[in-house]
C-alpha cells in the first residue's frame, strides 16, 4: 500500500544524479523528437522524477499513480515551479483512463516488479500508444536491484504483441 509509505524515503532511496536524468532526457528527446513525439503517459508517476524533467524539455505529461500521498508531493512541485505540461491523476495501471492510441510514448520506472499481475497492465499501455509510432521506455535507476527474469519476460510479453524491443541505456 503506497500510501503507508515514507514518500521522502522513497525518493532518497531511488536517487537519480541530475547529470545522469539530464543525459537521459537529452537521449530520449534525440532519439524521439518532442515535434514527432509530443504526448508522454507515465503510469506510476509518483512524484515525478522522470516527469518533470521530461516536461522541462517540452514534453507533455499524463500520470497516473495509486498513492496520493505521491501525486500530492507531485502538485507541490508542479504550483512550486509553475509547470503547466504536467497533467496526472489517481488511479491505476489495471484501467488507464486515457484514450486509445493517445500518445506517443510511455515512460516506465520502477512500476512492474511492485505488480502482481502484468498482462493487464501492459496491455492497457500498448492501447494507450499511437500503433504506428508508440514507444515504450523502461527506465531502470535509483539504488535499487534490478530483477532480470522480469526484465525479460517484460520484452518477451512486448514481441508477443508485435512489438519491436530494442534495448538502450
Amino acid at each position: 500500500n503506497y500510501n503507508n509509505i515514507n514518500v521522502n524515503q522513497y525518493d532518497a532511496d531511488r536517487e537519480i544524479p541530475s547529470a545522469i536524468q539530464t543525459s537521459v532526457v537529452n537521449f530520449v528527446s534525440t532519439k524521439y523528437p518532442i515535434d514527432l513525439y509530443p504526448l508522454i503517459i507515465e503510469p506510476g508517476i509518483g512524484t515525478g522524477r522522470w516527469a518533470i524533467p521530461f516536461s522541462h524539455a517540452g514534453y507533455n505529461i499524463y500520470g497516473v499513480d495509486v498513492s496520493e500521498k505521491m501525486l500530492k508531493i507531485l502538485e507541490e512541485r508542479v504550483v512550486e515551479k509553475a509547470i503547466l505540461n504536467i497533467q496526472f491523476e489517481k488511479g491505476d495501471i489495471y484501467s488507464l483512463n486515457t484514450k486509445n492510441e493517445h500518445f506517443n510514448i510511455c515512460i516506465v520506472s520502477h512500476l512492474f516488479h511492485l505488480l502482481g499481475y502484468l498482462e493487464k497492465p501492459i496491455t492497457e499501455i500498448i492501447r494507450t500508444l499511437n500503433k504506428t509510432h508508440g514507444v515504450i521506455i523502461n527506465i531502470k535507476s535509483g539504488k535499487g536491484n534490478s530483477i532480470p527474469i522480469l526484465s525479460r519476460w517484460y520484452i518477451e510479453q512486448l514481441e508477443i504483441y508485435g512489438y519491436q524491443v530494442k534495448s538502450f541505456s
